[in-house]
């Protein structure tokens, strides 16, 4: 069976995210934003809580195995206390904390950035 274009597209899509390539996360964003947001709020029936479940779906698929994604990752998903991540990354528990700052700070870079030139392309259209 041959594979569409569609999930090929995907399938790069992915990968380039996976190398650390902006675009191609903020192309995922624009793709699937609807639709993750939309299955968020069918599950959880709570506006206020559908932008941060979908910012966890989404710092699962860009942020890489790197030290960001595993603070935020620990911190956000798996509800880790700043007192064993500090532990786990070998690290203080301030600095534990700087990492998922950071880490905050830049999805919400990056998702706000790929909304704006979804908002901008709509305009355009």
């Amino acid at each position: 069976m041959e594979k569409d274009s569609y999930s090929e597209n995907d399938s790069d899509l992915i990968r380039r995210c996976k190398r650390g390539d902006e675009s191609a996360f903020e192309e995922i964003v624009r793709k699937y934003q609807q639709s993750v947001f939309s299955l968020v709020y069918h599950n959880i029936g709570y506006r206020g809580d559908v932008e941060d479940v979908a910012q966890k779906i989404f710092t699962k698929v860009y942020l890489l195995p790197n030290p960001q994604r595993i603070a935020i990752v620990l911190r956000d998903i798996e509800d880790v206390s700043y007192e064993r991540m500090a532990e786990i990354l070998n690290c203080t528990e301030q600095a534990a904390r700087l990492k998922v700052f950071r880490a905050r700070s830049r999805l919400k870079q990056l998702v706000e950035r790929a909304l704006r030139r979804k908002e901008l392309a709509s305009r355009k259209a």
